[in-house]
This record gives structure tokens, C-alpha cells and sequence, in this order.
């Protein structure tokens, strides 16, 4: 019961974040308190964070249904913050777009 609790607490937090970065343009978003657990979103659009918590929810939902662990939801966090850390640094960004497009392409 008690990681169901702090899963919900997670959604909730993630929810009033979304909300309040859609309710301002992108040039305000320094402007918001973000829970420390959701820092890394900032590097996000507003589209990009309606996904997340869709995703968000769809995790939480098959835990609390049983179908899934409790990790279900944290993995779907660590993805995201993952994909927030190469947005933060160009240099990574710029490798793996190259990557990509060798694979994709078969040229470097």
C-alpha cells in the first residue's frame, strides 16, 4: 500500500507540474517550482510533458491493477529523465543523431 501511496503522490506531483506548464509559454518555464524528483522535465515542450504523463498514467493504472510491479511507473520516470539528459547535452545529441544515422542511413 505504501508504494502505491508514493506512486500516487509521484502522478499527482507530475499532473500539477503539466498544468502548470501548459497554463505558460515556454520562455516562463524557469518560473515554475518543480518537485526535485521532476527537474530534469524542464528540458521539455509542453506536448512532450502531456506525453510523459499520459505515460505516466497508463503505468500507474496497470499497477494499481495488478498488472504490473511498482517499478512499471519508475521505469517510465527513468526514461524520460534519461531522454532529459541528452537533451541537456549536445554533445551526446549530436553523437547519437550520428549513430542514428548510420544505422538509419548506412552512411556516417
Amino acid at each position: 500500500m505504501f508504494a502505491t501511496y508514493e506512486l500516487a503522490k509521484l502522478l499527482v506531483g507530475a499532473a500539477r507540474y503539466v498544468v502548470a506548464r501548459l497554463d505558460r509559454p515556454d520562455d516562463e518555464r524557469t518560473q515554475i517550482a518543480y518537485p526535485l524528483e521532476l527537474e530534469w522535465a524542464r528540458e521539455f515542450d509542453n506536448d512532450d510533458l502531456v506525453d510523459f504523463l499520459a505515460e505516466l498514467q497508463d503505468a500507474y493504472d496497470r499497477v494499481v491493477g495488478g498488472d504490473q510491479p511498482a517499478s512499471d511507473v519508475t521505469d517510465v520516470v527513468e526514461q524520460w529523465r534519461r531522454s532529459a539528459m541528452v537533451l541537456r547535452d549536445r554533445e551526446l545529441r549530436e553523437r547519437l543523431e550520428r549513430e542514428r544515422s548510420i544505422l538509419l542511413e548506412g552512411q556516417p
